[in-house]
């Protein structure tokens, strides 16, 4: 933005520098006509001699001095016309960006339309003479095959390109993003194309040009010895000078009229100028701000954006189908609600009173019980010999309990198991988010460096979901834990093992793996004896129960839980690794 500001104050300081050199090009083109107009007078000379050998050869050596001014201009001026079909290009691509914003009216559009359709057609006429300039070039030279056939294909690529921009301005209308897409499309072709032309010119073109037209002269320099070479380039030099006569007409042409236009625009910097310095900051601002927005509120909205996106996709359908179900009820019961209500109001305006009536009766008896008899005696001693007879019946014998490593609830007694639950539900989710494998068309990572390479990450976010899950038990459920800074490690320790496993069996066994981990995670509920003591499940469970990783992992969290045994300890931490190296010898091998 700083760099197009400082170009626009640029501009506008150096304007009338462009204002003195477009009054210089129109005078060039001027002078350039007047030899093209010696130049067409000296033609007919040579025309009326071209079959009298004798004569030609006096004629042609003074008509190419003579003229060598006119031959000359032949490069200049399609220069020239290159920057005016440059112009052209611009002036529509500027058009179609503005049609969208809505800033335009129909009357506008249609008028700017019009401008344009005439400026396009002017430089598709002016191509068309180009590319036959370079057509009677090309067949001019001893090798037409690689003369100018370049320049005639971009050209006519060119002007096809000038054409489709011609139909879109005939149908464009307010705000039609389509049509304005499309025109915006052609038109950075367009000026693609042109700027292609503009830049091969001096490197190639223009020396090719002045070859081509050096060896004419040469040809026509030695008439003499090769009359039927001279009969056959002679047109050709006709067709040459009336093509770029033509050629000068219309730079001409756009040349008065962006002399007549340049006060508008020297206004229209001027003013662009006076608006940059007076707004230059706070754009720079905005943008400051909004770059720091982008880095720091962002990416928490972009979150948002993506629950809100879960939400319509995965639970929208859900709760549509629910407010189905009310809008039914709605429809065929409510009827019946209604008939409900009815019959309680009714209730309540006749059958109130006579309950109201029976219950004072009823309370009347019960003081006039409470005036003859102590109730409360009776009560007390019914109370007093129930009490004796169930407490004894109940509790017969007392227990004095002794507990060796006490944990205070049982919700606490239970979050190894559903901590070591949690770890493996989070691998599991992990593999159906991200992918295990990785984009290499050009093959330069081996399968093993893939297979490390991505670990890596599910490792990462398998550690970080181990310890939102302990500290979220220790902090947010308030679980007791004796030893909380082994259970937080040892968590991070199981994610790892757990993250391994389950990658491995997705990155070797593909999709199939996540119907394969959920079947191990099945067996590990029930076999793991992590809800009820593992001697009462079926022989089947006790058989596999030393060799499911939930097992030792639950027993290591038990152990943080309510007080560690070193032994136990040693025994679940040495075992978990053995699973990991299983998933590592299967990943590798």
């Amino acid at each position: 933005m700083q760099k197009l500001a400082d170009g626009v104050m640029e501009l506008d300081a150096h304007f009338s520098d462009i204002s003195e050199m477009v009054t210089s090009a129109l005078s060039n083109v001027e002078n350039m006509q007047s030899f093209l107009e010696t130049a067409s007078g000296s033609l007919e000379q040579i025309e009326q001699g071209i079959n009298n050998g004798e004569q030609i050869a006096d004629v042609l050596p003074g008509f190419i001095d003579a003229n060598g001014q006119a031959l000359d201009a032949v490069g200049p001026v399609y220069k020239q016309n290159l920057l005016l079909y440059q112009k052209t290009a611009d002036a529509v691509h500027q058009f179609a960006a503005l049609v969208p914003t809505g800033n335009l009216t129909e009357e506008i559009i249609r008028t700017n339309a019009l401008a344009l359709q005439t400026q396009v057609q002017t430089s598709i006429d002016s191509l068309t003479r180009s590319i036959a300039l370079f057509t009677t070039l090309n067949s001019a030279t001893p090798n037409e095959e690689e003369a100018f056939l370049t320049e005639i294909r971009d050209l006519q690529a060119l002007q096809k390109n000038f054409q489709q921009e011609k139909e879109e301005l005939q149908t464009i209308e307010e705000e039609d993003m389509e049509k304005a897409t499309t025109l915006f499309a052609l038109s950075q072709e367009a000026i693609e194309l042109s700027t292609t032309l503009m830049n091969q010119y001096d490197k190639q073109t223009a020396p090719a040009i002045n070859r081509t037209l050096e060896e004419i002269k040469d040809s026509a320099q030695y008439s003499m010895n090769d009359l039927e070479s001279t009969q056959k380039n002679i047109p050709k030099l006709e067709e040459i000078i009336k093509n770029t006569e033509e050629s000068l007409t219309f730079a001409q042409e756009e040349l008065t009229k962006l002399k007549s236009n340049l006060p508008t625009i020297e206004q229209e910097i001027h003013e662009a100028t006076n608006l940059i310095q007076e707004n230059m900051d706070k754009v720079l601002a905005g943008i400051n701000d909004a770059a720091k927005f982008y880095k720091a509120s962002f990416p928490s909205i972009k979150e948002k954006i993506h629950a809100a996106a879960g939400f319509v996709r995965n639970d929208l359908p859900a709760a549509e189908q629910d407010i189905s179900k009310v809008a039914a009820f709605i429809k065929t019961e409510l009827s019946r609600v209604e008939d409900a209500v009815h019959k309680a109001a009714n209730m309540v305006e006749n059958e109130l009173p006579k309950l109201e009536e029976t219950l004072n009766k009823t309370a009347d008896s019960i003081r006039t019980f409470e005036d003859e008899y102590d109730l409360g005696e009776i009560i007390s001693l019914l109370k007093n010999d129930i009490k004796q007879e169930s407490d004894f019946i109940s509790d017969p014998i007392v227990l004095n309990e002794n507990s060796l490593f006490p944990i205070p609830n049982y919700g606490s007694a239970n979050s190894p198991f559903y901590t070591t639950l949690s770890l493996w539900g989070g691998a599991l989710l992990l593999i159906s988010l991200l992918r295990v494998d990785v984009r290499d068309p050009e093959g330069i990572y081996t399968p093993n460096q893939i297979y490390f390479g991505r670990l890596l990450t599910f490792v990462t976010i398998g550690i970080c979901q181990s310890l939102i899950v302990t500290l979220g038990d220790i902090c947010i459920l308030k679980a007791y834990v004796a030893d909380p800074v082994a259970f937080v490690l040892f968590s991070m320790f199981i994610s790892f093992v757990f993250m391994t496993i389950v990658y491995t069996l997705v990155s070797v066994f593909g999709n199939l793996a996540k119907g394969l981990a959920i079947i191990f995670l099945v067996l590990q509920l029930s076999g793991s004896g992590g809800t009820f003591p593992i001697q009462v499940a079926p022989p089947f469970f006790q058989t596999i129960n030393p060799f499911l990783p939930f097992t030792h992992a639950i027993n290591l969290l038990r152990e943080t839980v309510g007080g560690m045994v070193k032994e136990t300890v040693l025994f679940s931490f040495s075992m978990l690794p053995v699973f990991s190296a299983i998933a590592f010898i299967i990943a590798l091998f």
